[in-house]
C-alpha cells in the first residue's frame, strides 16, 4: 500500500469538508 500523495490528501479533506458543510446546512434548514 503506497502512502497518500499531497493531492490525494487534499482531495479527501476537501470532499469531507464539503460533505460536512452540506450536512450542517441541511441540519440548520430542518431545524
Amino acid at each position: 500500500m503506497q502512502p497518500l500523495s499531497d493531492i490525494d490528501i487534499k482531495t479527501i479533506v476537501t470532499q469531507g469538508v464539503t460533505a460536512l458543510d452540506a450536512w450542517i446546512s441541511s441540519g440548520f434548514k430542518e431545524g
